[in-house]
């Protein structure tokens, strides 16, 4: 089953599918000629998959992003951030930054 898996997903990689289909395809043709005991087993099985709390998180995230975004919270945000701090501290803080996690290091030795 493997094999037929390998073989479907390489011939639709030679015909030039795109990658998100060619695996959908390989693995839909796998499902219905392979020996799997029962495709409703299998629908459920990616339906338990996809309902979990981390996946969710993620669209709301980005509703709230766009939200702020059109509200204008974000830019107000941005620039509440750059009041509090002068561009002077900012740049001696991301030189502390980059020293902690040496990448100043790194760029060093790389130059030489």
């Amino acid at each position: 089953m493997v094999q037929l898996l390998f073989i479907s997903v390489l011939g639709l990689f030679a015909l030039g599918v795109p990658i998100a289909i060619s695996l959908g395809l390989a693995s839909s043709f796998v499902i219905w000629y392979g020996d799997l005991t029962s495709l409703k087993l299998v629908v459920q099985q990616i339906f338990n998959s996809m309902n979990s709390f981390p996946l969710m998180a993620i669209p709301f995230f980005i509703l709230a992003g766009n939200i702020m975004h059109t509200g204008g919270i974000s830019q107000r945000l941005v620039n509440l951030a750059k009041s509090l701090e002068s561009e002077k501290v900012l740049r001696k803080r991301s030189v502390g930054f980059q020293l902690q996690n040496g990448q100043i290091l790194a760029k060093i030795l790389k130059l030489s």
